[in-house]
């Protein structure tokens, strides 16, 4: 209890008054009306997956069927305003410690982000690898321990047709080829 009211008037007001000083209104909150409405609360229409529900609760009851998840849960993710939460991977099966996943992040945190210490101007990624998933199934793990994930042409930037697995010594063959060569054209 955070108020004390007299009149049936007076309990709206108040009503109103906190869940706005609380900001406890959806989404950031529990609340589903501004407050001050005896009988219940007025039905507030939601757009879902570009559905629109006339209520939050035939929103919700949609979410709990189509993510396979609670009603519970998926008032939850309504009232977070997020409604499609990857589930966290169980003990023993998450990636983020894998090479293809440190490779990754290293290309779309560092690589291609003007905020990074690693950015490099100029070089871009082919727009599907900017999800983990894809990029996965596309280059796989490393065929062998101590594999390094290179660009063959350093000009170019990281692509199906420009990039590949390589021993560490292929790896350093080609990055020395390519400075070799753009200190030769600064010099010339």
């Amino acid at each position: 209890m955070i108020d004390i009211g007299t009149t049936k008037k007076d309990l709206e007001q108040k009503e109103k008054y906190w869940i706005k000083e609380l900001q406890t209104l959806i989404p950031k909150g529990y609340n589903i009306s501004t407050g001050g409405v005896s009988g219940g609360s007025n039905k507030k229409s939601i757009h879902v997956d570009n559905i629109l529900f006339e209520s939050i609760e035939k929103a919700g009851l949609y979410i709990s069927e189509t993510r396979n998840i609670s009603i519970e849960a998926a008032k939850k993710r309504l009232s977070l305003g997020r409604i499609d939460i990857k589930t966290p991977a169980k003990p023993g099966q998450s990636l983020v410690k894998s090479k293809p996943y440190k490779v990754w992040s290293r290309i779309v945190h560092g690589v291609i982000n003007p905020k990074s210490k690693e950015y490099i101007a100029g070089v871009t990624v082919y727009e599907p690898w900017k999800d983990f998933h894809t990029f996965l199934k596309d280059v796989g793990f490393p065929p062998n321990q101590g594999m390094m994930f290179s660009r063959l042409d350093k000009n170019e930037g990281f692509y199906p047709q420009n990039c590949a697995w390589l021993t560490k010594s292929e790896g350093s063959k080609i990055s020395a080829d390519y400075q070799s060569k753009e200190l030769s054209s600064k010099t010339n």
